[in-house]
């Protein structure tokens, strides 16, 4: 017999959602692996507005071409709001300009005072000029818990690495390894060790995503609050044992 799990974000006083519809109370625990346990299901029954919010057709949003979390989310909790009642309206790729008319691939056109080009995460850093501190022609760039280049240790790319839900929520953790590092207690693993890691944690932080550009840096973050964790004690246990001299 198949076994069925019921899963539910509820509140303490028993509601699953605002007033006004809204799930922005929800926030994320990072003792939870989300990606872990979606694995354990093989199908999933949805309710019905839980279905179009993440089907997106009915509010002009193409149908999703990849698996449930293999991609980045956009997390709002006015999108559906905005769209269902048309302040905000959906249209396909752009397929050209006449004048102050865009042209969309549907046949559709719009006459627009602005154009915002939204091009997606590019990271460089001009004012580096060392080739190594900058990503591939991949758009990858290794670093040690997604903040630390291996052998310079004096510069922290921190809120870089892309996740759910904040920037700030993620640098907020980072610089708890950062304030340990510089004040000595916390060492990082040698050159040789941080390199094979990053591998590792690529290899575990990519594989739920579909290759592409704006992946190359996603973190899980409830996994990589759990991971951090674990590494700022191991920093702190080779902060111990290491000579005085040498911290």
């Amino acid at each position: 017999m198949r076994t069925v799990r019921f899963s539910c974000a509820m509140s303490l006083d028993g509601y699953i959602a605002a007033p006004d519809g809204g799930y922005d109370w929800i926030v994320m625990d990072p003792e939870i692996d989300f990606t872990a346990m979606f694995s354990k299901y093989d199908a999933m029954l949805m309710g019905r507005k839980s279905y179009d919010a993440a089907k997106g057709s009915d509010y002009g949003l193409p149908k999703p071409d990849h698996e449930p979390l293999s991609a980045h989310p956009s997390v709002s909790a006015d999108f559906l709001v905005k769209a269902g009642s048309g302040d905000l309206v959906c249209k396909p790729a752009i397929a050209g300009f006449a004048g102050s008319t865009v042209n969309f691939v549907d046949g559709t056109s719009v006459e627009a005072d602005v154009v915002i080009c939204a091009t997606g995460y590019n990271m460089k850093f001009p004012f580096f000029s060392d080739p190594a501190l900058q990503p591939d022609s991949s758009h990858r760039f290794p670093l040690f818990k997604r903040m630390i280049k291996p052998g310079v240790d004096n510069l922290f790319f921190m809120g870089l690495a892309q996740s759910s839900p904040t920037i700030v929520n993620l640098a907020e953790r980072q610089s708890n390894l950062v304030a340990k590092l510089l004040t000595g207690a916390y060492q990082l693993p040698p050159v040789e060790e941080m390199e094979a890691i990053i591998a590792r944690d690529d290899a575990a932080n990519l594989a739920q995503y579909y290759q592409a550009e704006r992946h190359t840096i996603q973190v899980d973050f409830a996994r990589y609050v759990i991971d951090l964790g674990k590494e700022i004690a191991a920093g702190e246990k080779r902060a111990a044992a290491a000579p005085a001299r040498a911290r």
